[in-house]
C-alpha cells in the first residue's frame, strides 16, 4: 500500500515536473529563432519533455486505480493495447526526434565539412603562394646582394653568431671560411675601434636601435678602407635585443674625391693669396722703387730729398704691415707671448683709436672690472682691436653711428654659433665688437674671413683673415653675428688666466730719451742683416759684438757669462736655432735679456719669461731703441 502510495506520489511530481520543462522550453524558444541548431534542439527537447509528461500521466493514473485511489475505470488503461500505444508513442516520438536530428544535422554537418575543406584547400595555396613569394623574395635579396658591392653583415645576439654576404672575401682579403675574425673588431683600425665599439654597445643597450658610424677598416693585407656603416637592431616585446643586421659601405672614393676637393681649393686660395700679395708688394716696390730714384736724381740736384724718402719708409711700413698680416694668416706670427691685460691694451689706444675712425662714428667702451688676464703677443692683440674697430667704423660708413667695444669675463661649455676657430672650453676673456652698420648677408658671412675678399669697394688686404691666423696663434676664435640692416658683431674668445695682469707694461713711461749705454751680442746669419743692425746699434750708443750663428753666441755667452748686458737674437738660424740657443743661454746666465728677432717663425713653440723680447722683422730704429729699453729695465733691482 505504502509502496503503491509512493509510485503515485511519484509519477504526480515528474507530471509537474515535465510539465514545467515543457512550459519553459515552448516559453523560451521564440528567443533562439535567429539561430536554426538551437532551434531544432530546443523543438526535440519540449517533444522528448512531452513524451515523458504524457508517460508520467498514464502511469500515475493506472497505479492510482490499480491502488483504488483513482477510480477503478481507469484500469482499463492498464490494457496491452493501450500500453502497445503508449509503447508505440515513444517509438513515434523517438523516430520523430531522429528524422528532425537526421534532416538538420546530416546537412549541416555535411556543409561544414564541406566547407572545412574548402578552407584548408584554400588555405593550403595560399601557403604555397606565400611560400613561392617568399622564395622569388630571397632569391630577388639574394641577386641584390651579390651584385652590390655593399657588405652585409647579420649578428644573433644571442649566439654571437656573425654571418656576412660573400663581398666579404673581395672587399676586406678573407675567405667565408675564415669569416668572421676572433675577435670581429680586429678588422677596425686601431684608432677607430674604441669609438666603434661604443656605439655598438649603445645601440645594443641603449633606446635607440639605429647604428650609424663613418671609420677605417684594415684588410687582411693591411690596406686601409674608409667605410660608412649602417644597421638597426631588432627586440622582443621585454625589449632585449635580438638581431644586429647592417650594411657596410666602400667610402674610400668618396674620402679621396673630398680630399682632392679639399686640396684644390687650398690651390685656388693659395692662388688667390699669392696674387694679392704680388699686387701689393708691387704697388709697394714701385713706390719704393720710384722713391729712391727720385731721392738718387735730387742729391744729385742737391735738393731736398725728405719727401721722397718719407714716401719710401711709409712704402717699408706698409709692407711691413703685409708681411705681419701674412705671419698672422698663417698662425706663425707670434713671437714671445706674456700675460696682458686687454683693458690695459685698449685704453692705451685710446689715441690711437680716435684718429683711426671717422668724426661722425662714435666709440663706447665698456671695460669690465678685474678683467682676468691672457698670455699673448701684446703687438698682435693690438693690431687685432685696431682691425676691428677699423672694420666696425668702416660698416657704419658716412653716416653718423657707433661703434660699442665689450670686455668681459665668461665661461665657454659648448662653441658658440658662427665660431671660426676652436675655442678653449672653460674660462676665457671675450672682447666682443659692435655696429650699427648695415650689416652681412649670410653669403657674405660664408666669405669674410677669406683671405683678400673686401665688402668694400676697394681694398685687397688680408683683413679678417689674419685676424682668424692671429687668434689660432693664440688658441682662441672669432664668432660673426650680423643681420642685414641691424649691424654686426665680432666676438673674439681668448683663454684667460687665473687672474688679472698685477703689472702693465703699457702703463709704463720711458721718461725723457738718454743715451743707450749697453753691451750687445748681436747674433744673425744674415751678413746683411748683421752689418744693417750693428750700424743702428751704434747709433744708439752700444756697444756691438757679433755671431753668425746660435752655437757661437753660446760659445761667447760661455766664455763671459757677465761680458754682455742684453742679447739681440735672431729666432730662424740653421744649426741651433734663436729658441734652442736662448734655452741654453738662460741657464749660461739666467738675467740676461735676450731679444728675439724674426719676420717668420715656423715653430709653434711659446716663448715666455721675464727677460724674453720680442722684436718683429722688419724694425724701425725707434722699435730697437724701445725694446732695447725695456730689456735694460728687466734686470734693473
Amino acid at each position: 500500500m505504502n509502496s503503491g502510495l509512493a509510485a503515485i506520489g511519484t509519477y504526480a511530481l515528474l507530471t509537474l515536473l515535465w510539465g514545467a520543462i515543457l512550459a519553459l522550453y515552448l516559453r523560451h524558444r521564440r528567443h533562439a529563432a535567429g539561430d536554426p541548431l538551437i532551434t531544432m534542439l530546443l523543438g526535440v527537447l519540449a517533444i522528448d519533455a512531452f513524451k515523458s509528461f504524457v508517460e508520467s500521466g498514464y502511469f500515475g493514473l493506472l497505479w492510482g486505480a490499480n491502488y483504488g485511489w483513482l477510480p477503478a475505470a481507469l484500469k482499463a488503461l492498464g490494457e496491452p493495447s493501450l500500453l502497445t500505444t503508449v509503447k508505440l508513442l515513444n517509438v513515434a516520438v523517438a523516430v520523430i526526434v531522429l528524422v528532425r536530428l537526421a534532416r538538420f544535422w546530416v546537412p549541416t554537418e555535411l556543409d561544414r565539412r564541406s566547407a572545412q575543406r574548402d578552407e584548408e584547400a584554400r588555405l593550403r595555396e595560399e601557403l604555397q603562394k606565400n611560400l613561392a613569394l617568399a622564395r622569388e623574395a630571397e632569391e630577388r635579396l639574394s641577386l641584390a646582394v651579390s651584385t652590390t658591392s655593399d657588405f652585409v653583415w647579420d649578428t644573433d645576439l644571442r649566439t654571437g653568431k656573425i654571418t656576412g654576404s660573400p663581398q666579404v672575401a673581395a672587399w676586406l682579403g678573407y675567405g667565408l671560411d675564415e669569416w668572421p675574425p676572433k675577435p670581429w673588431h680586429v678588422i677596425v683600425h686601431p684608432d677607430d675601434r674604441r669609438r666603434v665599439l661604443d656605439a655598438v654597445d649603445a645601440v645594443i643597450k641603449g633606446p635607440s636601435s639605429r647604428y650609424e658610424s663613418k671609420h677605417r677598416l684594415v684588410r687582411k693585407d693591411g690596406t686601409v678602407l674608409h667605410v660608412q656603416s649602417t644597421g638597426v637592431v631588432t627586440r622582443d616585446a621585454a625589449g632585449r635585443a635580438l638581431r644586429f643586421v647592417g650594411a657596410v659601405r666602400d667610402i674610400s672614393r668618396d674620402v679621396q674625391a673630398e680630399a682632392s676637393r679639399v686640396q684644390a681649393q687650398k690651390l685656388e686660395s693659395l692662388g688667390l693669396l699669392a696674387g694679392g700679395i704680388a699686387h701689393d708688394f708691387n704697388n709697394l716696390l714701385t713706390v719704393l722703387s720710384s722713391s729712391l730714384d727720385l731721392a738718387d736724381r735730387k742729391v744729385q740736384k742737391g735738393e731736398n730729398v725728405t719727401e721722397a724718402l718719407t714716401t719710401a719708409s711709409l712704402a717699408v711700413t706698409r709692407a711691413t704691415v703685409l708681411t705681419r698680416q701674412l705671419l698672422a694668416y698663417a698662425g706663425r706670427g707670434k713671437l714671445v707671448q706674456r700675460p696682458v691685460d686687454l683693458n690695459d691694451l685698449v685704453d692705451s689706444m685710446g689715441q690711437l683709436l680716435s684718429v683711426s675712425i671717422p668724426r661722425k662714428v662714435k666709440l663706447v667702451k665698456h671695460l669690465a672690472d678685474r678683467l682676468p688676464g691672457v698670455q699673448g703677443d701684446d703687438g698682435q692683440l693690438q693690431q687685432l682691436v685696431m682691425n676691428l674697430i677699423t672694420n666696425a667704423a668702416e660698416a657704419i660708413g658716412d653716416r653718423e653711428g657707433t661703434v660699442t667695444l665689450t670686455t668681459e669675463a665668461t665661461t665657454v661649455t659648448t662653441a658658440p654659433p658662427g665660431i671660426v676657430g676652436e675655442p678653449t672650453l672653460g674660462p676665457v676673456v671675450r672682447v666682443s665688437v659692435q655696429d650699427d652698420g648695415a650689416g652681412m648677408s649670410p653669403e657674405l658671412q660664408s666669405r669674410i674671413f677669406d683671405p683678400f675678399f673686401s665688402t668694400k669697394g676697394s681694398g685687397r688686404g688680408l683683413g679678417l683673415a689674419a685676424l682668424a691666423g692671429i687668434l689660432r696663434g693664440h688658441g682662441g676664435a672669432i664668432a660673426l653675428e650680423s643681420t642685414v640692416g641691424k649691424g654686426t658683431t665680432f666676438s673674439v674668445y681668448l683663454p684667460a688666466l687665473a687672474a688679472p695682469v698685477q703689472t702693465s707694461r703699457w702703463s709704463t713711461k720711458s721718461g725723457p730719451s738718454e743715451p743707450l749705454v749697453c753691451r750687445v751680442l748681436l747674433v744673425d746669419d744674415e751678413e746683411l742683416l748683421r752689418r744693417s743692425a750693428s750700424r743702428l746699434l751704434k747709433s744708439l750708443g752700444c756697444q756691438v759684438d757679433e755671431a753668425e750663428t746660435g752655437k757661437a753666441a753660446v760659445e761667447k755667452v760661455r766664455a763671459a757669462p757677465d761680458g754682455f748686458d742684453v742679447v739681440l737674437m735672431d729666432l730662424t738660424m740653421p744649426e741651433m736655432d734663436g729658441a734652442e740657443a736662448s734655452r741654453v743661454i738662460a741657464t749660461l746666465a739666467p738675467k740676461l735679456p735676450i731679444i728675439l728677432s724674426s719676420g717668420y717663425t715656423a715653430a709653434s713653440t711659446d716663448f715666455t719669461g721675464k727677460h724674453l723680447f720680442s722684436l718683429a722683422k722688419p724694425y724701425s730704429v725707434t722699435a730697437l731703441e724701445s725694446v732695447l729699453r725695456e730689456a735694460m729695465r728687466s734686470t734693473a733691482g
